[in-house]
């Protein structure tokens, strides 16, 4: 699943009325998903507040190797160690 949703080409990646389908997503409803608030909304001191973020070692890490990192999605990147594991 997650290596579908995360496909390079948009043309592979799954259209949304195939991803509401997908088991992970079943118990989403759908039809008020833009009316339920979020669990928690975190009030910022300003754009580069960070504090409500996770903050590990590499991320803290100024000289970080642009090789340790996978990009994902457009400008989202992960570590090349992440274990990313999908429900059979």
């Amino acid at each position: 699943m997650l290596k579908a949703l995360l496909a390079e080409d948009p043309e592979e990646r799954p259209k949304i009325r195939h991803v509401k389908r997908m088991e992970f997503f079943k118990r989403v409803d759908w039809n008020m998903v833009t009316e339920q608030a979020p669990l928690r909304i975190p009030v910022l001191d300003d754009d580069n507040d960070l504090r409500h973020s996770p903050q590990d070692e590499k991320a803290k890490d100024p000289v970080d190797d642009q090789t340790d990192y996978i990009q994902v999605w457009n400008n989202l990147f992960i570590p090349q160690d992440t274990k990313v594991t999908t429900p059979l």
